[in-house]
């Protein structure tokens, strides 16, 4: 894996699973800071917790933009900077072609579509505003 000295990484749906395994993996590639995020606050402070670099759980559903928003933001304030946004978080509720109801769907599309969007659109201000080249990978 490339290192990521000094770098400040975002990774959503961090709590647990794949997300969890994407923050840890950066931390051990030198990242300077992590900023985890999720709905779950004691998952996402233990896994905080558990990374060998300063690392901050921020609670956020994105289903709101407003949460996709404070989390840039936060970062920015702690690290005074963004290089690196991982958007593995999802919602995992099913429905089939059949039974799926105009709720779940709009609950789906806020929190796997309309919030990714949000979230790198709040990251690429802030990266072109600071000059940063960073990366972001979207994980659906």
């Amino acid at each position: 894996m490339n290192r990521m000295d000094g770098k400040v990484c975002v990774v959503t749906g961090a709590t647990q699973g794949l997300g969890a395994a994407i923050a840890r993996r950066l931390a051990a590639a030198g990242a300077k800071g992590v900023v985890i995020t999720g709905r779950n606050a004691e998952r996402g402070k233990a896994v905080a917790a558990s990374l060998p670099c300063p690392a901050h759980f921020l609670q956020a559903d994105f289903a709101r933009v407003e949460d996709c928003r404070m989390v840039v933001a936060e970062t920015d304030r702690l690290f005074h900077r963004l290089d690196v946004l991982v958007n593995a978080g999802a919602s995992t509720a099913r429905g089939t072609i059949l039974d799926t109801t105009p709720e779940t769907f709009d609950a789906l599309f806020a929190t796997n579509v309309r919030g990714p969007y949000f979230l790198m659109q709040a990251a690429i201000k802030l990266m072109i505003a600071k000059e940063i080249e960073g990366a972001i990978c979207n994980i659906g």
